[in-house]
C-alpha cells in the first residue's frame, strides 16, 4: 500500500482498495483477539 500511495497519491483507488482491505483484516483480527482474551460465558 505504502508504495502505491507513494506512486499514485493517497486518493488513488488501489491506495484506497488496499486501505480497505488492511482496515478489514485489522478488525478481523481486533475481534479474534477480544473473544480469546474475554470468552462469553
Amino acid at each position: 500500500m505504502l508504495i502505491a500511495a507513494k506512486q499514485y497519491g493517497m486518493s488513488h483507488p488501489i491506495v484506497l482498495t488496499y486501505s480497505k482491505e488492511i482496515d478489514l483484516i485489522h478488525n478481523y483480527l481486533l475481534e479474534m483477539e477480544s473473544k480469546r482474551s474475554f470468552p462469553k460465558t
